[in-house]
């Protein structure tokens, strides 16, 4: 901290600054000062032995704890926001008479009586000399040199050049004092600046408008980064105005006398004669946008610079709080302030050293709030807030035209509860439910309104304007439309939005094959071969009679029960396995379906694919025959997520041949979603079978939420519907696996034992790569027996032999240019060394790799390349590892003679392959 300069008793002062004398030496940077104490003239320090005799020598003591140090909390933010400071008015708005002259009243001697200060001395003579300078007494331009300085610095005089006005204009100040607490001055008077008039708020032009006065106070203070500084201007009156308001008198005198039984009493016409030329409401009409130049925003205290407004926007949307900008502004202020009080104090130690005894005459610097001097002030984070809300409300018209021509493709729609359960209460009860938002796909709100219900109704007035408005604007409907419950809303925005409906019409169209295929319903159900089941003796029968004539070992497997669901659609319970179904192919090729406790189906004997409804709703244990059936492996049971339904099934039925088995890794038991993901037939293993069905049998499969929400427990028979959608599930799950079965499992990898020369490989990415990179290939070459690999130039190693777990391979064709080739490196002359890819290696090299980034080929245009990142070729997956960790012969060996073959090394155990 800062020690101030102990008091001096002699009561000399410089400029009324202060009384006091200095401590030597000089203040350490980046502290916060506080001003000192001023002295009386008279007082002395306490301890100051008192002698009346002359000729005695006095002894002057001074305490150690009479200085004080001053702390960073010295300096706090005091710009705070009045009750009436979100009111529409103004520091500038004046009491006026008739003729627009200001009134000599209590608020306008308030306003007078803060034009103290050095800053302020500084704006009056100014405003003084500018008055001059206009007048018929200034005669020659030799005279008129303000106006001259001031049109060459762009109206405004830098804090450096006010000490040469200073000094011009005759002030009685000490500029190498007060230079440290000069700040800029920036003049706006328009009719001097561009020749013309602004407008009348009131007419909206300047026709009539003349100069009338300069303000009370002469400048406004405006909030700047790092300090504040002034804008100097002056009032206007319009005389069209004056006109108007004396006619509106007239007339109310004259409605008044012509009232009979009744007395009225005119007292004033509200209509503002004078304005300021910054006035809010004019800068807009300012031709070729030179309001805009117009550097603050002006409050009813202070003002604000543009600048700041500028740096609020970002920071605001990032999180930043207005206390946060408070503290932020405060920082700054204080460390400007620290840093023209070490400039200061270094000066007097200076000058002192020049010329001896100057640190005792030396006032103090200035506190930091000192109204009279250095005259900082900080915004609190309240006042902060306040100017924002009023910057964002002064542009709000111009926002939300802008935000109506911005394109919305993608429509994001989400209701939020929280908001309403806190706001837009009336006596305590909630007004609205929920608020409703829309933004498009920049994250633009393009759509906000509040709901009283979540019905769909209360949509449609907002979406029929917004409609409204994007015609006008001549933009495209929505194309897609993003909510957390598609399945509610789908129909209702679909009815909605026209291009909602084409888009998906095109989509469907792209992700369905044009044929005139029957659907699976016609083509497959035949009724005949649907059977349900209810009693424990025919459903072993079934069971058996299919052990005897069905075609193959494959059966689709499904099973079906109750859910209960909340508001959300979220589902809150299940109930026990109702409904199991089964398919097969008979012997003469009939699709057989079998509903009993439990759905299967499979081909008999004859080829008629049969299906069997088992209903299970009313019984504790399944007939044997059908436990039998889903717990031995002598079938493959497939069907979408068929180890779920396994293990639902033995819990309620207490199986525990089930119960104790992990049902997705039996190999009997396939999971349709996986299955076709190892296939690269959809992106996920979580595919529904919809989804399956349309990517492998190009064909579209109806399922109908109500009827797979009703109820399969029912003691009735199931209806028709409920069969029908009960036996498809089946027939679909066995079909589209007996298609994924005719495809190659792109997840495969090469072992030792499946090398052989002159196999067809694939190369890919190694086991541990992600899911969605191992269907995938990034070459495609031949398995060869050679001595050693010849790389090209700036390849290392020069010459590889293949080693444990590697094999050597002729490349035939390149499929992703930026696959990285483990243990390899490339190194151009004066570049830094990087890892090697096969944009490196030309089709017919030879390189070393992994055994296991070897596949059997498929000879299939259809499968994907291995994505990579073309920048730098440096962002692939992850499958390379140490060139260090591969190499057998010594290193220095490989600088010294870089033509000895290297053994890579691929070895089972070694998990960097």
């Amino acid at each position: 901290a800062i020690q101030k300069r102990s008091n001096d008793n002699d009561g000399n002062s410089n400029n009324g600054i202060g009384d006091s004398t200095r401590v030597d030496g000089v203040a350490n940077d980046g502290e916060n000062h506080d001003g000192g104490e001023e002295d009386d003239g008279d007082a002395q320090p306490d301890n100051v032995e008192q002698n009346n005799d002359e000729d005695e020598a006095v002894t002057i003591e001074i305490d150690s704890g009479s200085t004080r140090e001053i702390a960073p909390e010295d300096i706090v933010a005091t710009l705070d926001v009045e009750e009436d400071d979100e009111e529409d008015c103004d520091e500038d708005d004046v009491d006026e008479d008739e003729d627009g002259n200001i009134i000599n009243n209590d608020k306008n001697k308030k306003k007078g009586s803060k034009s103290k200060g050095v800053m302020r001395d500084v704006l009056k003579a100014v405003q003084d000399r500018i008055k001059y300078e206009e007048s018929p007494r200034c005669k020659g331009l030799d005279e008129k040199w303000l106006t001259k300085f001031l049109k060459e610095n762009d109206w405004s005089i830098p804090s450096n050049k006010i000490p040469m006005i200073a000094r011009k204009l005759k002030l009685n100040h000490d500029t190498t004092v007060f230079k440290h607490y000069y700040t800029r001055l920036d003049v706006w008077l328009p009719d001097l600046r561009w020749g013309h008039m602004p407008c009348c708020p009131n007419c909206k032009h300047n026709n009539a408008v003349g100069v009338h006065c300069y303000s009370i106070h002469p400048g406004r203070k405006v909030i700047g980064l790092k300090e504040n500084y002034y804008v100097l201007g002056r009032r206007y009156i319009c005389s069209d105005c004056k006109k108007e308001k004396q006619r509106l008198k007239k007339l109310a005198e004259l409605a008044a006398s012509a009232a009979t039984n009744v007395q009225i009493e005119v007292t004033k016409v509200d209509l503002q004669l004078t304005f300021m030329g910054w006035d809010k409401r004019i800068l807009p009409l300012f031709p070729d946008g030179r309001g805009k130049q117009f550097p603050a925003i002006l409050t009813k205290r202070s003002g604000f610079c543009n600048s700041l407004i500028d740096i609020m926007r970002p920071l605001f949307d990032k999180g930043i709080r207005p206390e946060s900008f408070s503290d932020l502004l405060l920082e700054l202020h204080t460390k400007e302030w620290t840093r023209r009080y070490i400039m200061y104090e270094r000066e007097v130690a200076r000058n002192d050293r020049l010329s001896p005894g100057y640190a005792k005459r030396a006032p103090l610097f200035s506190d930091f709030g000192d109204c009279l001097y250095y005259d900082g002030e900080v915004p609190t984070g309240k006042y902060v807030k306040l100017v924002y809300n009023l910057h964002a409300e002064s542009i709000r018209e111009h926002l939300e035209k802008e935000v109506k021509k911005r394109p919305c493709d993608i429509l994001f729609w989400d209701a939020s509860y929280k908001i309403d359960k806190r706001m837009n209460q009336y006596n305590g009860e909630q007004i609205f439910k929920g608020l409703i938002t829309g933004m498009n796909q920049a994250g633009e709100i393009r759509i906000q309104f509040h709901i009283h219900t979540d019905s769909h109704d209360q949509f449609v007035a907002a979406l029929e304007a917004f409609k409204a408005t994007i015609r006008k604007m001549g933009l495209d409907g929505p194309k897609f439309f993003v909510t957390d419950n598609p399945r509610a809303d789908s129909a209702f925005f679909l009815s909605i939005f026209e291009s909602l409906r084409e888009q998906q019409q095109c989509l469907d169209n792209e992700s369905l094959v044009a044929t005139t295929k029957p659907t699976l319903e016609e083509e497959y159900f035949v009724e005949d071969n649907v059977k349900v089941l209810t009693e424990v003796e025919e459903i072993n029968n079934a069971i058996t009679a299919m052990s005897y004539v069905a075609k193959g070992n494959v059966i689709g497997l499904d099973a079906e029960w109750n859910v209960t669901l909340n508001r959300n659609g979220s589902v809150t319970n299940t109930g026990k396995v109702a409904l199991i179904q089964i398919c097969y192919i008979d012997g003469s090729g009939k699709l057989i379906t079998r509903f009993a406790l439990i759905q299967i189906c499979y081909i008999d004997g004859s080829g008629k694919l049969i299906t069997r409804l088992i209903r299970t709703h009313n019984v504790t244990k399944l007939p044997h025959n059908l436990e039998t059936l889903l717990t031995r492996d002598t079938y493959k049971l497939v069907g979408v997520n068929v180890s779920v339904d396994l293990i639902k099934i033995g819990k309620d039925f207490g199986i525990d041949d089930i119960l104790k088995v992990a049902q997705k890794d039996r190999p009997n038991v396939i999971n349709l979603g996986p299955f076709a993901r190892a296939r690269d037939v959809v992106p996920s293993g979580t595919a529904s079978l919809q989804l399956l069905f349309e990517r492998v049998l190009k064909a579209r499969l109806e399922k109908c939420r109500q009827i797979r929400l009703s109820d399969w427990a029912k003691k009735d028979k199931l209806d028709d519907n409920q069969v029908k959608y009960a036996a498809l599930d089946a027939i679909a799950s066995r079909k589209i696996f007996l298609e994924l079965d005719k495809m190659p499992d792109l997840t495969c990898r090469y072992t030792m034992d499946d090398v052989s020369t002159g196999n067809t490989v694939d190369l890919v990415v190694p086991m541990h790569g992600s899911v969605s990179c191992m269907a995938t290939r990034a070459a495609t070459g031949i398995i060869v027996d050679v001595d050693g690999c010849e790389s090209p130039d700036d390849i290392t190693p020069r010459k590889a032999k293949a080693g444990n777990g590697t094999v050597a391979i002729q490349i035939v064709k390149i499929y992703s240019t930026n696959f990285k080739v483990p243990a390899y490196t490339h190194q151009p002359p004066g570049s830094p060394e990087s890892p090697a890819i096969l944009a490196h290696f030309k089709e017919g090299c030879q390189i070393v790799v992994p055994v296991r980034m070897l596949k059997h080929h498929v000879d299939s245009d259809q499968v994907r390349s291995t994505p990579t990142t073309d920048t730098n070729c440096t962002s692939v997956p992850n499958i390379t590892a140490p060139v260090e960790d591969h190499i057998i012969s010594q290193p220095t060996q490989l600088e010294v003679e870089d033509t000895e073959t290297t053994v890579l090394d691929g070895a089972d155990g070694d998990t960097n392959w």
